[in-house]
Parts: structure tokens; C-alpha cells; sequence
């Protein structure tokens, strides 16, 4: 029985060859996927952490805004369970690439942890020396510069202590495990490659970042690894915390140390220039009297007297001159011949009549003198002296030695003034007819 089914076997093999056979490869290709996917995944993990535990990547990384110091480093370093912390810098930066430019991440060297892997080249020697990404640069760049766009903002330009940077090395960084070279806030948003700096090529004051390193590490990604992990969580938490009010306390009373030594420099100041004598400069009140060295201002006397306003000009003094009367006499402006006053003048805002004391007047004429004279009064009270001006009628003026008068270019030009606007028709209603001593009382226009 047994060798009548042996024998039939062979021969349905036999008629189908080629379907045995794939079937045969198919089973065969199968085992062997499913040996390398058992398989694969403690190789790929022994791998990774002969690469992590050999280049000494970090355990912990800590950031903080307000930025670390080295208090805080050996703070963190003397933590249960830690083995070292290192702080370190870090920027995102636009890197001159001819026509364009790309964004490139300057990390600082740190001795101990996430040590380079050298592809090519040699380490860095001097502050503005730097390692490239192998990914990115080629060996055909090596001793080139590697230039720093003066487009960046200016804390970066500042945090970078140098303008370009020489490449002499290649490397591969256990912190980039992947493709990816992350992200940034500046250019396209995707950083290109990376480079490492000496800690001197950065121009810093406080530290950006902390890596820690655990004692005995238990193998990378395995579960004893995540209970170290775990346990060391909530100390370096709490004192991440303690040390960043501590942090934000020292700049608070930096900065009010500052503004009160700006406040007492301030004060200083002050105190100093008080103590200080200062010249004091009295300035002459103008008076009647102050204006002429040789008389004071008259006073109005039995004459009154109507004249054009003068103001003193580069031609025309204000020393006393004398001048002729309508009847031929000679009179002076001094105060003991014949006294002058100052007729009331319209303001320019107001209808009211302004005193402008300061004006020199003309003399009255004889003939108005006389007119009063024959009314039987000698001498007329002020209030009514001071209405019995004509100012329709102008004495002549005495000429000047030199040919033209006395009169000054503001005169002439109040009188164009006054000439133009009777010219221009008249928008207010007509007055009636008065006489000349009500007109004058009422304002002369």
C-alpha cells in the first residue's frame, strides 16, 4: 500500500515539474522572510547601540529659555545616578552657497559626549575652524569657507564670533541618527546640514542646552533602560525647575542692580549741578524811559497832536528831531517846548482803540489850536482833547537832507495798506453821516 502511494506521487511530480518547483520557492522565500524579521530587529538594535554607547550619545537633554550656567552644570552633575553634564550652544544660521542660501545648524563640541565620527579630514585646531556634515559636503570642500550670511538677524550674527568658518573635517554626528536634519524658524524652515564649532567660536554668555550621561546604562531601548530612565526623571524635573527661578532671580536683580546704579549715577548728577554756581543774568524791564538816553516820555499837555506811527529802522534813529509847524514855527519834541502825545490806534484783532504809547506824534496844527482858542476855552479837557484830533488831515513832513522824507518803509507800507482795502468795495452797511468829533469817538476806519 505504502509503495503504491510512493510511486504515484513521483509520478504526478514528474508530469508537473515546474508547479512543484514554485511551490517549493514560494515556502522556501517565506521561512526566510520570517527568519530575517525575527532576526533583524536584535541586529539593527545591537548595532545602534554599539554606535550610541561607542560615540557617547546623551541620555538627557535639558533647554531652557532663560539659558544655563556653569553653576547649573555642576549642579546637574551631582545628581544620583548621573555621570556627567555638559553644556553646550547651539544656532540655526543662512550659510552663503553661491547664488543661494541654505539653512545650516552650528553646534558646539563637547569633549565626552556626542563625540564626531571622522569621515574625512582632520578635527578642528583653531576658534574658526568647523566640522562639516559628510551628508552635505563633499572632500573636494575641505579648506573651503564656509560663509555666514549677513542676512541673519543680528543675535545670531552676534552669537557666531566670526563672519565664515574653515572646513577642515567631515563627520558623522550620533545626534543625527537619521536623514532628517529637523527643522528651523529662518529660510525655507528645513535645515540642510549641520556643522561643528569649538566652544570658542561662539560668543555666548550662558550655555542653551545640558546633555547628561547616566551611571551603568542598562542597553539602549531595552525595558531595564526605561526604568533608569524613569527613576532619574522627577529629580532632574524638580531640579530643572529650582535652577531656572534661580536663573530668572539672578537676572532680575542684575537688571535692577543696573537701573539702580543708572537712578544713583542719575541723582549724582543733579547734586552736582546744583552745587554748582551759576551766573545769573538779569534782563531790563522795558519802561517809558528806558527806550531814550536823552528825555522821558511827555506827558499830554493843553496841545494835543496827531502824527504817523515810525518804528526804528536801520535809516531812521530815534533820537529827538525837530520839526516845523503848519504856521512856519519850529517845535521840538523835547518835553519843556511842546509836548507830544500818542493817539488811541485800532487793534488789528478788535474794533477797540489801542494806546500805542510808544509812537512819536506830530505836533497840532495852528490853525486847529486857534479854532479851539476861539471857542473861548484856553485849554481843553483830555477826554475831549483827545476827540478833537483831525486824522483826515496830515501836516507836511520836513524832506531829508538827502532828498524823499522822514517816512519808513512800515509807514509806506501802512499807508499802501490802508489805500488797498478802500479800495475794495465795502461788504458792511453804510454808516450814517456824523460829525467829525462823533466819527473819531466811534473809531476812524
Amino acid at each position: 500500500m505504502v509503495r503504491t502511494l510512493l510511486k504515484s506521487a513521483l509520478r504526478e511530480i514528474h508530469q508537473s515539474l515546474g508547479r512543484y518547483l514554485a511551490i517549493l520557492a514560494i515556502i522556501a522565500l517565506g521561512v526566510g522572510f520570517f527568519s530575517g524579521l525575527r532576526l533583524c530587529q536584535p541586529a539593527m538594535m545591537a548595532t545602534g547601540i554599539d554606535y550610541v554607547t561607542q560615540y557617547k550619545l546623551f541620555d538627557f537633554q535639558l533647554m531652557s529659555t532663560l539659558g544655563y550656567t556653569e553653576e547649573d552644570v555642576a549642579a546637574f552633575a551631582a545628581l544620583d545616578g548621573v555621570s556627567g553634564a555638559w553644556g553646550s550652544v547651539y544656532t540655526d544660521f543662512l550659510m552663503e552657497a553661491g547664488d543661494e542660501e541654505v539653512v545650516i545648524t552650528a553646534r558646539a563640541l563637547t569633549e565626552g559626549v556626542n563625540d564626531p565620527e571622522l569621515a574625512a579630514g582632520r578635527m578642528p585646531e583653531a576658534a574658526n575652524e568647523c566640522l562639516g556634515d559628510a551628508r552635505y559636503f563633499t572632500e573636494e570642500d575641505l579648506g573651503t569657507q564656509v560663509a555666514v550670511s549677513p542676512n541673519n538677524d543680528e543675535d545670531t550674527l552676534d552669537l557666531l564670533a566670526y563672519d565664515s568658518y574653515t572646513l577642515v573635517g567631515l563627520m558623522h554626528s550620533p545626534y543625527y541618527l537619521n536623514y532628517e536634519r529637523g527643522t528651523s524658524s529662518i529660510g525655507s524652515g528645513s535645515v540642510t546640514a549641520f556643522i561643528y564649532l569649538p566652544e570658542e567660536g561662539f560668543d555666548f554668555e550662558a550655555y542653551y542646552e545640558i546633555y547628561l550621561t547616566i551611571a551603568d546604562p542598562a542597553e539602549a531601548w531595552s525595558d531595564a533602560y526605561d526604568d533608569q530612565i524613569d527613576g532619574l526623571t522627577d529629580q532632574v524635573e524638580d531640579l530643572a525647575r529650582e535652577r531656572a527661578d534661580q536663573r530668572y532671580d539672578d537676572i532680575y536683580d542684575d537688571a535692577l542692580a543696573e537701573i539702580e546704579d543708572a537712578e544713583q549715577e542719575i541723582a549724582d548728577g543733579e547734586s552736582t549741578a546744583r552745587s554748582v554756581p551759576t551766573r545769573s543774568r538779569s534782563w531790563p524791564t522795558p519802561t517809558r524811559s528806558c527806550w531814550t538816553a536823552s528825555r522821558s516820555w511827555p506827558t499830554p499837555g493843553p496841545t494835543m497832536s496827531r502824527g504817523r506811527s515810525t518804528t526804528p529802522t536801520a535809516s531812521r534813529s530815534w533820537r529827538t528831531r525837530s520839526r516845523r509847524s503848519p504856521t512856519g514855527s519850529r517845535s521840538s519834541r523835547t518835553a519843556g517846548r511842546s509836548t507830544t502825545t500818542a493817539r488811541p490806534r485800532r487793534s488789528r484783532s478788535s474794533g477797540t482803540p489801542t494806546r500805542s504809547w510808544w509812537t512819536p506824534r506830530r505836533s497840532t496844527p495852528t490853525a486847529w489850536r486857534s479854532m479851539r482858542m476861539a471857542s473861548g476855552s484856553s485849554r481843553t479837557p483830555r477826554s475831549s482833547t483827545r476827540r478833537a484830533r483831525r486824522p483826515w488831515r496830515t501836516p507836511r513832513r520836513r524832506s531829508r537832507p538827502g532828498g524823499g522824507s522822514w517816512r519808513t518803509p512800515e509807514s509806506s507800507w501802512r499807508r499802501a495798506r490802508s489805500s488797498f482795502s478802500s479800495s475794495r468795495p465795502s461788504t458792511s452797511p453804510a454808516r450814517p453821516w456824523l460829525p467829525p468829533l462823533a466819527r473819531w469817538s466811534l473809531g476812524h476806519q
